[in-house]
């Protein structure tokens, strides 16, 4: 049998197959997890929003809306934006309590990035704080210049 023009860890992945042995990851994987560490979140950025922050003057600018109502507002979270970006998810303003969002999970499928973003909501006749909030949920990743897809879902939460 001859290969031509089939890279190495394809190769290695076809021969563990036909041996039957598993293989956690491979370099064919088209739809790879990526890893990403979370900094946080918060309750002030008013508007819903979706960002990917590739550089420190858009990552400061955003920083301060999430934190304007902090006194004293806590320093922006230091990010080599040569190596890595952030993601920011916003919900907007909510008219209470008991809103949540989060972004669980990142992905490369094939030459795209693809982020799932979760928007968690009260149940009607739970009892929420009565207060106005806007959750925010903010991951550092590796730097993607590419085009990122955000895939969005919405779940209710019952009453406890």
């Amino acid at each position: 049998m001859r290969w031509i023009n089939v890279r190495q860890e394809c190769v290695s992945l076809l021969f563990v197959l036909l041996l039957g042995t598993s293989v956690a990851s491979s370099g064919c994987d088209k739809h790879a997890a990526v890893p990403f560490r979370a900094l946080g979140g918060g309750t002030a950025y008013g508007m819903r929003q979706r960002l990917v922050i590739r550089d420190a003057e858009s990552w400061s600018a955003a920083w301060k809306k999430i934190v304007c109502q902090q006194q004293p507002a806590p320093a922006v979270p230091a990010i080599d934006f040569h190596r890595e970006m952030v993601v920011l998810a916003a919900m907007g303003t909510k008219p209470d309590g008991g809103y949540a969002i989060a972004i669980d999970e990142v992905r490369k499928v094939d030459d795209d990035l693809s982020i799932s973003i979760v928007e968690k909501s009260p149940a009607s006749g739970c009892t929420v704080l009565a207060v106005l909030t806007a959750p925010v949920a903010l991951i550092a990743m590796p730097r993607f210049d590419g085009d990122v897809e955000f895939v969005e879902s919405s779940v209710t939460v019952p009453c406890r």
